[in-house]
Parts: structure tokens; sequence; C-alpha cells
């Protein structure tokens, strides 16, 4: 198996070995091991592919207060800094707006180049279980 490479492998493979010996105790190998299968797994089942992963569990009620504020600060040219305000994708942004209702001085949607969301989630629990598939 040859180890997989890039900016996301050289950031998940150590996180993965680190919550397997944190969170299952694993020994240090055990753990290098395990992260490379899982590593190697991921980059086999969606090479190639565009997988969001959401950066954590939101209760609706926060997402809602969230997208709501986003909608709210839109001026018409200001996604970017919406953006980083929110800790979001560009793009992301994008599809709270496309998703909401017309406001004054913004359009609710904000550009035609804007055609899908992000075709799946991986979660790594139900991928290490086989049911992770990209839709």
């Amino acid at each position: 198996m040859a180890i997989p490479t890039g900016e996301f492998f050289d950031c998940f493979i150590p996180a993965a070995e680190r919550a397997l010996m944190d969170g299952c105790e694993m020994q240090r190998e055990a753990a290098q091991s395990v992260a490379l299968v899982m590593a190697d797994t991921i980059r086999a089942e969606f090479g190639g592919t565009l997988v969001y992963i959401t950066k954590e569990d939101q209760h609706p009620r926060e997402t809602h207060v969230r997208d709501e504020a986003i909608r709210a600060a839109f001026d018409g040219s200001n996604i970017r800094q919406l953006a980083r305000k929110f800790g979001l994708s560009e793009m992301w942004v994008r599809k709270i707006l496309s998703r909401g209702e017309p406001r004054i001085g913004g359009s609710s949607r904000p550009s035609e180049s804007f055609e899908q969301e992000p075709r799946g989630v991986l979660c790594l629990a139900e991928l290490g279980r086989g049911k992770g598939t990209a839709p």
C-alpha cells in the first residue's frame, strides 16, 4: 500500500493517529497502521471526487440563526467577507443565500455560477463500518 499524500492526508494521517491513540487507547504502531489504512481507503473510495465534510454538528436552531445572520448581512458583494466571518466556504455562503428570501439591498441568488451543493458527506465512523459512500 502506497502512503497517500497531499494536503488533506498530510493533516488527516497524524490526526487519525492521535485520535486512535487517545480515543481508542491504541499503541502508536497500531494507530499508525490503522490511520494509513483509513487514509488509503478514503483515497480509493473518494479519490477524484468532491466530498464535503462538515466542520461540526450544529443544532438545527443554531444553523438557522447563523444562516439568517448571513442573509441579513449580505449586501450583494460581500460573500468572501461573510465566508471568513462565519468560518464557511464561499460556495456554502452562496448556497445559504440561494435558499433564503430576498433581502433589501441584496439578492437571494448571489451568483449564477453556483449550480449545486457539495456531492456528499463523508462520515469516517460509517466508512469504518462499510457504509460510507459518495452519492
